[in-house]
């Protein structure tokens, strides 16, 4: 490969091992139910990604998380279930 390649290829799977790691995290914590689609929310944001942006994904759809494509720069964020939390957070201080 040369060097454009091999840093496409790194970029791309450093941004799918970071989605899954988070998404792995944000499961394990029984709070987390689902995740938010986010753009750079530049003018290099692609047609696909732009679609994309703002939608939700469930916490186990692994086939739903980025990158959608080589170079993806779009990344998830965790929408926590408020009462979920409550509930957990009660059990930890045994209310």
């Amino acid at each position: 490969f040369g060097e454009a390649r091999a840093r496409r290829i790194a970029v791309t799977e450093v941004t799918r091992l970071f989605a899954e790691g988070n998404r792995l995290a944000w499961e394990s914590t029984g709070f987390v139910n689902k995740m938010r689609w986010n753009t750079a929310e530049d003018e290099k944001v692609c047609p696909v990604c732009g679609e994309l942006d703002g939608t939700f994904i469930g916490i186990g759809d692994i086939d739903g998380i980025p990158p959608a494509h080589p170079n993806c720069r779009c990344y998830l964020t965790p929408v926590v279930d408020e009462d979920a939390f409550s509930k957990k957070l009660d059990d930890i201080l045994g209310l």
